[in-house]
């Protein structure tokens, strides 16, 4: 009875230590094997192996597509929006310690004319009943007016949720003041 009570002394000590260790092995392979992160923009050159995309900040990004899979492209044209699918960690416009997984396009026309809507996609941040701010890629957040957005394809706007904004108009930095929302989907 004593070594019994003492190997359940000794495993009760030892479990903080044993799932501590298992739960930092488990957070660092979510990390690693989640769920690929999105960003959207103006395709301004395009190779057999790489893309460069404009986005809503004017940046330009370089991402490798050798590995990405393209079958949900209408042709990557110059001046069209393509949505690059990656995992890792794009700092400023470096793009080297990205794997490209998917490029996808919008069906029909994807050229952008200045009343079609881009699409932003980001984590919300905070939301009010006629605003939501949401964090980019880059870790900059954005604050758009959403008064006469359609949100019938949001699923309650949860803080810490992904969401696309579609917009007209431009963003300078992080000033969204010369945007109109037109919708946002989850």
């Amino acid at each position: 009875m004593k070594r019994f009570f003492s190997f359940l002394l000794v495993s009760i000590l030892l479990l903080p230590v044993m799932g501590g260790t298992a739960m930092a092995c488990a957070v660092a392979e979510k990390v690693s094997s989640g769920t690929p992160a999105r960003v959207t923009g103006i395709i301004e050159e395009a190779t057999m192996n790489t893309i460069t995309i404009q986005v809503y900040d004017g940046k330009s990004l370089t991402f490798s597509t050798a590995n990405a899979d393209k079958s949900k492209c209408q042709g990557l044209t110059i001046g069209s929006r393509a949505d690059v699918f990656y995992t890792g960690t794009i700092l400023e416009t470096d793009t080297l310690d990205v794997a490209v997984t998917a490029i996808q396009q919008p069906y029909g026309d994807a050229k952008v004319s200045p009343c079609t809507p881009v699409r932003v996609s980001g984590v919300i941040q905070d939301g009010t009943m006629n605003t939501i701010t949401i964090q980019v890629y880059d870790g900059k957040t954005l604050t758009f007016s959403t008064a006469n957005a359609d949100k019938s394809k949001c699923e309650g706007l949860i803080i810490g949720s992904n969401i696309d904004v579609f917009y007209t108009g431009t963003i300078e930095g992080t000033n969204t003041s010369n945007t109109n929302v037109t919708c946002m989907e989850q």
